[in-house]
């Protein structure tokens, strides 16, 4: 058996990576081609880029979740979670919170019932999303 199984295999690991891409096409690049889809369940992105579609990128394996706002203004969104597709669509849902800063879903589970992941971008000027 491998050292770090995937959670599904585990059963009570969720993992996670976090980065701020500071809208940068590069970093988000860079990182998409170091997410695997086989060792990570999610992606928390603060700052990501958007393309002139107000789209940002992501891979096969993963699922875009947005703030409920980033139809209306996708430029002022700073936070997105990417959801790895290996989780069934009946696993998690999205909660929807009314700020651009903040992406948040549910994970549901008979083994530890329901976990909430909360996707902050904070500005260091101010603690407004907070």
């Amino acid at each position: 058996m491998s050292e770090h199984p995937h959670p599904s295999q585990a059963g009570r690991q969720i993992r996670i990576w976090g980065q701020n891409l500071n809208k940068s096409l590069d970093a988000q690049t860079d990182m998409l081609n170091h997410l695997s889809p086989h060792y990570f369940d999610l992606a928390l992105l603060q700052e990501p880029c958007c393309d002139f579609r107000g789209l940002s990128r992501a891979t096969r394996g993963f699922v875009s979740v947005y703030p409920p706002s980033h139809g209306k203004d996708p430029r002022a969104s700073r936070s997105m979670i990417l959801v790895n597709t290996r989780l069934p669509a009946s696993s998690w849902k999205t909660i929807p919170i009314p700020s651009p800063d903040i992406t948040a879903i549910d994970f549901f589970g008979e083994a530890f019932g329901t976990v909430r992941v909360v996707n902050i971008y904070n500005n260091c000027d101010d603690n407004t999303a907070l």
